[in-house]
């Protein structure tokens, strides 16, 4: 497992910020629950508050910020600074 221990010990030492934007499927807490608990990331959990509270249901994700896409102030300025720097390639 020494492999797996360096790995999470950068993530530590570097820690990053994660959009989980899957709230509909209970493996998306699962993660999220062992990620905050090796406090290896910041997440951010996009969905509304009854979906979330309906599938994070026995997953400890105390520390996620929570962003619910039909309320959030920011979503057309996400939105627009997404679309903006997106890399359209051709099939």
């Amino acid at each position: 497992m020494a492999f797996i221990d360096d790995i999470m010990a950068r993530a530590k030492a570097d820690k990053k910020t994660i959009v989980l934007p899957e709230s509909m499927d209970k493996r998306t807490f699962e993660a999220a629950e062992k990620i905050l608990k090796a406090d290896m990331a910041n997440l951010i959990i996009i969905g509304t508050p009854e979906e979330i509270a309906k599938n994070s249901e026995g997953f400890d994700i105390t520390g996620a910020t929570i962003v619910d896409p039909n309320n959030d102030p920011n979503k057309q300025n996400i939105s627009t600074s997404s679309l903006s720097s997106a890399v359209l390639t051709p099939w």
